[in-house]
């Protein structure tokens, strides 16, 4: 699944995405299955680069992007894709009358500010017909639609441009993660959800064959021992209540199982409390660099899903 806001002819895969106080890079070679992990790195900011999964101020972003160019002595490749945060780009499902997908992307600007709250001439967007995998009426077609702020991409690219870096792709960072944990050869069977679990937020995808159906921002994350039975207890409350939603809005999904991943993935405490109070569903933990072939970074293993995924939109394209 692929949802740019921009696109040029990439010579290379490598993508960037902003975490609780820390931003990634990752960049890739090979194709065709093979792939090589050719250089990773993480800048740790000593205060919070997001809030809840939301950038508040691009300019935070300013003195990360430079030591992280410092660390890679400005050698960029030439396509980058850049992962805009979870909550700085709405995701929605949109069902329209059947027709054409270039027709359905030129018709949804009528229709925009139903589904989002800024009017089209005033955002970047982009679509994909999820129709198959979400259960499609006659007649009709669902479009999984990504909209964010145009204002806000233009400061996300010019941000890197004193850096001689040239971004390829603005991308929402929820669907490079998606692209990361789904695999080069999609193996879940029926529906199931996807959690990625961080210090301050915790991210929920619904998907269904190779298509991510719903994302959710739960405001709650692991990164607090002090507040963590709290926080468990929300996040398995907050799966429970998407389970009913997804039996009211998606009838032919049946969710049978649950994907941990993020830098909380392996949280065993989570683990025990989810296989004790949603003992229904199949929990799976998910081994990321395994999955793709390639050597996990040799620090901090853990939390790569994002810029991995959106380094992986232009080289298995």
């Amino acid at each position: 699944m692929g949802l740019p806001f921009l696109r040029k002819a990439p010579e290379g895969g490598a993508g960037i995405s902003f975490h609780d106080n820390e931003i990634r890079y990752v960049e890739l070679s090979g194709q065709g299955g093979s792939y090589r992990l050719e250089a990773s790195s993480f800048i740790t900011s000593p205060t919070p680069v997001l809030e809840q999964g939301m950038l508040r101020d691009v300019k935070i972003l300013e003195p990360l992007v430079g030591r992280l160019g410092e660390e890679l002595e400005g050698n960029f490749p030439m396509g980058i894709t850049l992962g805009l945060p979870p909550r700085n780009v709405m995701l929605r499902v949109v069902t329209i009358p059947e027709m054409d997908i270039e027709d359905a992307r030129g018709a949804l600007q009528w229709d925009f500010e139903k589904y989002f709250p800024f009017p089209a001439n005033e955002a970047v967007y982009d679509i994909v017909d999820i129709s198959a995998d979400a259960g499609e009426a006659p007649g009709e077609m669902k479009l999984l639609v990504a909209a964010a702020r145009s204002r806000l991409v233009e400061q996300f690219i010019s941000l890197f441009s004193t850096l001689d870096a040239e971004i390829s792709s603005v991308e929402p960072s929820l669907i490079g993660a998606f692209r990361s944990i789904l695999g080069p050869v999609p193996g879940f069977s029926g529906g199931y959800l996807m959690l990625l679990l961080e210090d301050s937020s915790t991210q929920l995808i619904l998907g269904s064959g190779s298509s991510a159906l719903l994302f959710r921002t739960l405001l709650v994350g692991l990164g607090e021992e002090t507040t963590r039975e709290d926080s468990l207890d929300s996040i398995v409350r907050e799966v429970r209540s998407t389970l009913g939603f997804v039996k009211g809005q998606f009838r032919d999904v049946m969710v049978n199982s649950l994907v941990l991943a993020g830098s909380h993935g392996e949280d065993a405490a989570l683990q025990n409390r989810l296989r004790e109070e949603l003992g229904e569903l199949s929990l799976l933990s998910f081994p990321l660099w395994n999955t793709w072939g390639m050597e996990a970074p040799p620090v901090r293993p853990q939390g790569w899903e994002y810029a991995l995924g959106l380094a992986l939109r232009d080289v298995i394209a």
